[in-house]
């Protein structure tokens, strides 16, 4: 959907700021934007909807862009102009929302192999480098739009990679090693959804 295709469908409530991004080197000024108002960023000529209408705050950009950014002081920027969005603990929210960021990025979109619980493999570099070079998956967009529903906010993430299927088993995420990543999630936040078709991963928080 075109920017100005996007701003006719927004309620009249809320007014997003666009900035795109051209270069990506450029990512590591984002908190200068979103400090000076800006609310939706993306690299691209479109956003994708309906995933991006009534985003309070919206993020899309390709596997490199996304390795430059500081997502946790770019979040927590967007959060302090926000005085709406104010959660019970925004230390835990935002150690959450990295984290599947994070497991969106590797083993969803740039389709890293899973190192079963080992927090490094010798080779770990030097396949990212890999994967980061392959035209297929740099050209991949990762997305995260955050919205809000009375007193709780939603954070949405998406890859176009394989998604990472945060449906698993959730009574070995608190004990297994192996499901480290969902086992931050779900003691970070107040509640946890994948949507294995279109790959989003959905978190819930509560509001103070």
């Amino acid at each position: 959907m075109l920017i100005s295709e996007y701003a006719q469908v927004q309620d009249d409530t809320f007014l997003p700021v666009f900035y795109q991004i051209r270069n990506p080197n450029a990512a590591t000024d984002l908190t200068q934007q979103v400090r000076s108002g800006v609310t939706h960023i993306y690299e691209g000529k479109s956003i994708p909807e309906p995933f991006a209408k009534e985003s309070l705050f919206f993020l899309h950009v390709h596997p490199q862009t996304a390795f430059n950014i500081d997502l946790t002081l770019l979040l927590r920027t967007f959060c302090n102009r926000n005085p709406d969005i104010r959660f019970k603990d925004q230390d835990m929210a935002l150690t959450a929302i990295f984290e599947g960021w994070s497991n969106a990025l590797l083993w969803g979109t740039l389709e890293m192999p899973n190192h079963k619980g080992r927090s490094r493999i010798p080779e770990f570099d030097s396949i990212l480098r890999e994967q980061l070079s392959n035209p297929f998956l740099a050209l991949r967009f990762i997305t995260l739009a955050i919205k809000r529903r009375d007193d709780k906010v939603r954070v949405y993430i998406r890859d176009q990679g394989v998604g990472t299927n945060f449906s698993w088993d959730q009574s070995c995420a608190r004990s297994q090693e192996d499901c480290r990543g969902l086992a931050i999630i779900n003691n970070c936040s107040d509640g946890v959804a994948f949507d294995e078709v279109h790959k989003v991963l959905r978190m819930e928080f509560h509001l103070v």
